[in-house]
C-alpha cells in the first residue's frame, strides 16, 4: 500500500506538471469555492446547531429529528416531488419535440424559432411570473376571460388546491424549453449525415432515423438537460413566493418555500440547515439515478 509521504509526493509531481492548467481554472475555482462549497459547509455545521443564530450549542441530530416529524416538510416533499417529475419530464418532452420540426427547416427559420423558445429563458423570472399572475386573475384575467367567452365557470387558479400547483406547472413548462430546444438542436447539428444516408439506403424510415441514430447520439445533451432542469425544479422558489406563499392549505409549498419560511420568518436556522442538507440528498440522490440509468450507453 502507498503511504501518505508517497502520495503526496505524487500529489506534487502532478500539481507541479498541471499548474498552469489549476491557474486558468482559478476564476472559476475561486466563486465556486466561495458561494457553492463554503455556504454548503457552513449549512452542515449549522445543522447540528441548537443555539440561536450567532451562537453555538452542539444539538446532535435534533434538528434533522424535528424535520423528519415535521409533517409541513413532507408535504412540501411531495408538492415538491410532483411538481419536478411533471416539469421535468414535460420540458424535456417538449424541447425534443420542437427540436424535431425546428430542424427540419431552413436556416434561417431555424435562427428565428431558436431565438423566439429561448428569449423567455433570458427573460427576468420574476417579470415572467408577474406576467402569469395577470393571466391567473380571477377577476380580469385573460384565462378566465377565454372561459368566460364559452360559458365556462370561473376558476380561482391560485386559490384553490386542486388548480394551485398545475397552474404553476403550466406556467414553468411554457416557459423552460427554450435552453433544451438550443442545446439539442446544437447536438442533433453535430451528427454526421453519412449515418441517415446509409440509413435510408438500407430502408430505413423517419421513426427509425430518430430512434436508432438521433436519439442515442444526443443522450449525452439529454442527460445533462436532465439533470440541470431536476436541480431547478427541486429547488422552485420564486413562484410561491410571489403568488401563492406557500397556500393555499400548503398546496403549492416546496422545500425550497419552506426552507426560506423556516429560516427567515421563524428564524430556527438550523432546522431549516437540515433541510437544506435533505434537499441536497435528494437532488444528489436523483442524479445518480439518472446517470445510472442513462449513462451506459453515454460515452464522457
Amino acid at each position: 500500500m502507498l503511504n501518505t509521504k508517497t502520495l503526496l509526493q505524487r500529489g506534487w509531481r502532478t500539481f507541479s506538471r498541471e499548474k498552469w492548467g489549476y491557474f486558468f481554472l482559478l476564476p472559476s475555482l475561486v466563486p465556486f469555492t466561495l458561494f457553492f462549497i463554503i455556504p454548503l459547509v457552513k449549512a452542515v455545521v449549522l445543522s447540528f446547531n441548537a443555539a440561536p443564530l450567532g451562537k453555538w450549542k452542539w444539538g446532535g441530530l435534533a434538528n434533522y429529528i424535528a424535520v423528519v416529524h415535521d409533517p409541513v416538510f413532507w408535504v412540501a416533499t411531495k408538492n415538491t416531488v410532483i411538481y419536478t417529475l411533471v416539469v421535468v419530464f414535460g420540458i424535456t418532452v417538449v424541447a425534443l419535440i420542437l427540436s424535431v420540426l425546428i430542424f427540419s427547416l431552413g436556416n434561417v427559420w431555424q435562427g428565428f424559432f431558436k431565438a423566439a423558445f429561448y428569449l423567455p429563458s433570458i427573460v427576468s423570472s420574476v417579470v415572467i411570473i408577474l406576467i402569469w399572475s395577470w393571466l391567473f386573475n380571477p377577476a380580469f384575467g385573460l384565462l378566465n376571460y377565454l372561459l368566460s367567452l364559452v360559458h365556462l365557470p370561473l376558476v380561482v387558479w391560485l386559490g384553490d388546491v386542486h388548480t394551485a400547483l398545475p397552474s404553476l406547472m403550466v406556467m414553468s413548462l411554457s416557459t423552460g424549453a427554450g435552453t433544451g430546444v438550443i442545446l439539442i438542436t446544437a447536438a442533433m447539428a453535430g451528427i454526421p449525415t453519412d449515418l441517415y444516408d446509409a440509413a435510408r439506403v438500407d430502408g430505413a424510415g423517419g421513426w427509425n432515423l430518430f430512434w436508432k441514430i438521433t436519439f442515442p447520439l444526443i443522450q449525452p445533451v439529454l442527460l445533462y438537460l436532465l439533470v440541470i432542469t431536476t436541480i431547478d425544479a427541486f429547488q422552485i422558489f420564486t413562484p410561491m413566493w410571489m403568488l401563492t406563499s406557500g397556500g393555499p392549505e400548503h398546496a403549492t409549498i416546496s422545500v425550497a418555500f419552506l426552507i426560506y419560511r423556516t429560516a427567515f420568518q421563524s428564524f430556527k436556522f438550523g432546522q431549516a440547515s437540515a433541510m437544506s442538507v435533505f434537499l441536497f440528498f435528494f437532488i444528489l440522490i436523483v442524479s445518480i439515478l439518472y446517470f445510472r440509468m442513462m449513462g451506459r450507453e453515454v460515452s464522457y
